[in-house]
Parts: C-alpha cells; sequence; structure tokens
C-alpha cells in the first residue's frame, strides 16, 4: 500500500477567523505546517505516492509542500466543496482508480498525530486485508454528540453514526480502502443518513457514510484503535492542544541542544534545559530558559524573558523585556 489521498479543499468555517486567510491545513504545529507533518508521517510509513486534494486557499497548500521529498506529490483541484467524499472521488477521477494500487489510505489533511500511529495503522491494514480499515480513538470522557462514531467489536467495525449519545469510540479521519471499494463512494447519498433520529446532518457527502454502507453490505471493515494522541484541528483551541502534544513528544526525543553556527548566546543568559537554535537567532543578557525551546531562524529572545514549559517560536520573533512565556 502506497498510495494516498490527502483531503485539504474544505473551507475550515469552524475555526474563524483563522480561515479567513489560512488553509487550516497550513497552520504551524510547533513551526511546521499540519498537512507536512501528515505528508511526512505518510512517507515514513512506506507512502510514495501522495494526491492533494485542493480547494480553498490550495496555493497555500502547495507552498506548505514546497520542500518535501522522497513522495511524489499530485495536486487535484475540488471545485465544488460537497464534502469528504465527493473530495475522494476528485482524485480518483483525476488519476484513475489503477492509479491507486490495490489499497490505498485516505487522511483528512487537518489531522496531527505520531508517525508511530500511521505505520501501524497502515501495517494493519496490510496484515489483515480486509475490505476497508478505519482508525478509531476511544472518546473517554468527550461528548459522543460532537463526533462522527464507531461501534466497536474487538477489531471489527459494527456500525458507524453520525453525533450520537453514548458513544465510545469516534472516526479519527483515516481509512485505508481496497480498490474495490471505491464504488461505495460513487455512489454516496450526499447526506449522512446513519445519524440518530432527529437528526440534522449537513448536506455533504460524509465519505463515513460510505464506509458505514460497506457494513450494510456485509463487507468487513477493521477498526485499529489509536493509542496515541490524535487531535483533530477543527477550532482554534485545538492548535494549541495539538502543539502542546507535539511538545512533549519533541521533548521526549531531545537529549541535547543544537544549535546553528551563527546562533548567538550571551554569557549571562542562564539555560537549565535543552535548547535548539536556528540561524542567525540571538539569546541575550539575563534570559533565563526553564524547559526545551525549539526557535526558527532570526528570532531574538532578549533583556530577561523567562522562558518555562515547552515553547516553539518561529522566524523573526522578539521575545523581551522581562515577559513570561510558559506556565
Amino acid at each position: 500500500m502506497t498510495t494516498a489521498i490527502v483531503l485539504t479543499a474544505g473551507a475550515g468555517s469552524k475555526i474563524f477567523p483563522y480561515n479567513d486567510t489560512r488553509q487550516k491545513c497550513t497552520i504551524p504545529i510547533a513551526n511546521v505546517p499540519i498537512v507536512k507533518r501528515l505528508v511526512s508521517g505518510l512517507a515514513s510509513a512506506g507512502v510514495t505516492k501522495i494526491i492533494i486534494v485542493i480547494g480553498h486557499l490550495g496555493e497555500q497548500v502547495r507552498h506548505a509542500l514546497r520542500d518535501v521529498e522522497g513522495v511524489q506529490i499530485t495536486y487535484v483541484k475540488q471545485r465544488e466543496l460537497n464534502g469528504t467524499a465527493g473530495a475522494v472521488l476528485c482524485a480518483v477521477d483525476e488519476v484513475g482508480d489503477d492509479a491507486l494500487g490495490e489499497n490505498c489510505v485516505i487522511a483528512y489533511g487537518d489531522i496531527v498525530t505520531t508517525e508511530d500511529t500511521l505505520r501501524a495503522f497502515i501495517h494493519a491494514h496490510r496484515e489483515a486485508s480486509p475490505f476497508a480499515s478505519v482508525l478509531v480513538q476511544s472518546l473517554n470522557d468527550r461528548d459522543s454528540r460532537d463526533w462522527i462514531c464507531a461501534s466497536v467489536d474487538g477489531e471489527r467495525l459494527r456500525e458507524v453514526i453520525g453525533h450520537p449519545r453514548g458513544g465510545a469510540y469516534r472516526l479519527c479521519g483515516i481509512f485505508a480502502i481496497h480498490r474495490d471499494a471505491i464504488k461505495y463512494i460513487r455512489v454516496n447519498p450526499g447526506v449522512m443518513t446513519s445519524v440518530p433520529v432527529g437528526g440534522m446532518p449537513p448536506i455533504e457527502s460524509e465519505l463515513a457514510q460510505s464506509i458505514q454502507m460497506m457494513l450494510e453490505d456485509g463487507r468487513e471493515v477493521r477498526a485499529v484503535k489509536c493509542t496515541d494522541f490524535l487531535i483533530d484541528v477543527d477550532k482554534p483551541w485545538h492548535i494549541l492542544e495539538a502543539t502542546h502534544y507535539v511538545l512533549e513528544q519533541m521533548a521526549q526525543q531531545l537529549d541535547e541542544s543544537i544549535i546553528a553556527p551563527s546562533a548567538k548566546i550571551s554569557d549571562s543568559a542562564e539555560i537549565n534545559a535543552p535548547i535548539v537554535l536556528g540561524d542567525g537567532c540571538v539569546i541575550g543578557n539575563r534570559v533565563v530558559i526553564n524547559g526545551p525551546i525549539w526557535v526558527d531562524a532570526n528570532t531574538q529572545i532578549t533583556n530577561g524573558a523567562i522562558l518555562r514549559g515547552h515553547n516553539a517560536f518561529g522566524r523573526n520573533c522578539r521575545i523581551r523585556d522581562y515577559c513570561l512565556v510558559g506556565g
């Protein structure tokens, strides 16, 4: 399984006001655009061809992926933003069924998770060879009415239902399908019909409904449980949540400082954790750093700034004058 379809066309209206000027999938998490993290993760899991479906502010997606290496990227424009199933069909109709191979991955482009999660999911689908697989996550104490949910029996998916009461698992927006499953996407009814009585789903072709149609036809759909963090960046506060988890993971992997040759550190700075400094960065007088930080090029941290916890700063930032960052 070496081909993936990544969906990045949506308008992202729930993340207002950022969506007015930013394609949601290109918002940086710890200085790396969401979609770039996802594409790099898929490449590390063995995917070599990725079809990116673009739409709203699609040029920003191209820019975010401009320097990705090791994977062949094809862009397909979704001219009518009519849902996730419609986006998948745009890709299939553009490249043809045969170009997908026997199986392919489908991923929503606003997902932040670990490379290990992507590798484990692809491995599970490859080993079991079901008609389709879906990544699911335990809701724990979250309200199931906020999610498209999954009824799971062991490793089998039994039902997909939109925003029910009392759901235990949610769909994560990562799927793997056999080539023959495309027919269920082609006959998607254009609305999520698998909803509780009284449910009022939006009029759009939801890929989850095609998964439910496979189940109703007796097809085997495997449920792969996500054991690590996975954040759908759907609303503004999800940016902070995803950044928190990513920085926690990065901190666990950072054993020693990485300092660019052109970076400068004052002798009076107090640094009590590993740091990563890009080209032209400055750590100035009386700065106190009490947690790992990642600093992109030409950022200056000066005049007594105090940094606590895990922090990432983009390019050309100025942090100064005894400001306190972190808890």
